[in-house]
């Protein structure tokens, strides 16, 4: 299991939201004291009530709970709906791309053959056909999907299988 799985599993993301949300019931809890320290305990030491620094601190209050609050309550709607949506078991971030696994499948169904590119190493069904001008006059030559070198000649069947690098023509030719 990679780290990036791990990070992107469905439990990890419910465990981070949950305890972002436990962090935030802790920081409301701990100002809610830091408010009454100053509402109530300050003044028996003799501070004196003034709307210059009331309003500041009203207005500060109110931000710091507002900023806890907007994401507190999407937390909370992302986190009931991953238990309760129906997913499958799956997660709305991550997915699994399978489209490239079916094509393979369907390609081999079509003509019993796969084809493997000597320089990527990579599997596919099809090659592509491209037109390939190096020489002068374009002729028809078949491409690895992925790496875009030439696997060989469409009209010379005899050299299908042998591998020709077009960087390296186009080299000789200069």
């Amino acid at each position: 299991m990679t780290v990036k799985s791990l990070l992107g599993s469905p439990v990890v993301l419910r465990v981070a939201v949950l305890l972002w949300l436990v962090s935030a019931g802790f920081v409301v809890i701990l100002f809610g004291k830091i408010d009454n320290i100053v509402h109530g305990q300050l003044y028996n030491f003799g501070l004196q009530f003034s709307l210059d620094w009331a309003v500041g601190y009203w207005s500060f209050a109110r931000l710091i709970y507002l900023c806890l609050a907007v994401p507190g309550v999407f937390s909370c709607v992302v986190l009931v709906f991953s238990f309760f949506g129906k997913n499958n078991g799956e997660s709305g971030v991550v997915r699994r791309d399978t489209r490239s696994i079916d094509r393979k499948k369907q390609a081999t169904k079509e003509n019993n053959m796969v084809i493997s590119c000597p320089h990527c190493r990579k599997m596919f069904g099809k090659p592509l056909t491209m037109l390939d001008f190096a020489s002068g006059k374009g002729k028809l030559v078949n491409v690895c999907p992925y790496c875009n070198r030439i696997l060989g000649d469409v009209e010379e069947k005899g050299k299908a299988d042998v591998f020709v690098d077009l960087d390296k023509q186009v080299l000789e030719n200069k």
